[in-house]
């Protein structure tokens, strides 16, 4: 798929039919934006608007999504169904969003609304993004037809937010206990050290290969590399996984008796 790619949620009432000024919208930009990009980009960007919409109105879901397609060109406009009486929801999220989004750029300063897990979520968001030529190269939200290029410094003061305070290669063997695909493939794992989790992502090209160790390995020892996150105390907390194998059962490991049979000794 090439070339700029917009989904735009527009806001309506789904009671009274009526339109309100609130728009938000996400703009992918590259050469060849695959339909795995398209997923994963669509994918983290509603988990986060949901997670705001939620924090503003006190609810889970206030918000259904109705998706249409423009014609003649690749945009899917969203018209979300809300009662009459919600429609402030709407707004907030909207106002919650814009006002985010900006001071994440510009501050070190937790904005209204945006938990721990909205502030994963946009990291998800912009994670997605590849600075390959032949791929998805950036992202960028609108809200209100004004643009927010989502940024690496967004991304260093969601960083200091979450208390993640320096990054290296390094790696972590833990047990897998959760996996998630949305905002794109994630994995759980606890900790052999101290029992404490840590957030793996998984990218596009490891994808089956991690799928495959998951599928053997749930509840199971798992060695991953590549870079990680660490907080204030030097916890890692985050990775971004480059290789991961599944260990070996106990029961599966010769012992020293079969590796001397092995031997011939």
């Amino acid at each position: 798929m090439t070339g700029h790619i917009v989904t735009e949620s527009g806001i309506s009432s789904g009671m009274m039919g009526k339109t309100i000024n609130n728009t938000i919208a996400l703009a992918l930009k590259g050469e060849n934006i695959t339909s795995d990009k398209l997923r994963d980009s669509i994918s983290a960007f509603y988990d986060f608007v949901t997670e705001i919409s939620a924090q503003v109105s006190g609810m889970r879901e206030p918000v259904k999504w109705i998706v249409t397609v423009r014609h003649g060109s690749v945009i899917l406009l969203n018209n979300p169904v809300v009662k009459e009486e919600n429609i402030d929801i709407i707004e907030k999220t909207v106002d919650a969003l814009h006002y985010g989004i900006t001071n994440l750029e510009n501050k070190t300063e937790r904005p209204a609304y945006f938990t721990d897990k909205a502030l994963e979520l946009l990291q998800n968001l912009v994670s997605v993004s590849s600075a390959g030529s032949d791929e998805l190269t950036e992202i960028n939200i609108a809200i209100n037809r004004g643009f927010h290029v989502l940024t690496r410094r967004a991304t260093a003061n969601i960083d200091t937010i979450l208390g993640l305070r320096y990054k290296s290669l390094g790696s972590v063997e833990g047990t897998l206990q959760t996996i998630s695909e949305r905002g794109g493939l994630k994995f759980t794992i606890y900790d052999s050290l101290d029992d404490r989790p840590v957030r793996c992502y998984i990218p596009e090209n490891l994808r089956c290969e991690a799928l495959d160790v998951a599928a053997k390995a749930f509840g199971q020892r798992i060695y991953v590399f590549g870079m990680i996150s660490y907080d204030q105390y030097g916890t890692p907390k985050t990775i971004q996984v480059r290789k991961l194998r599944l260990f070996r059962k106990k029961e599966d490991i010769p012992s020293a008796e079969q590796i001397c049979g092995i031997l011939g000794e």
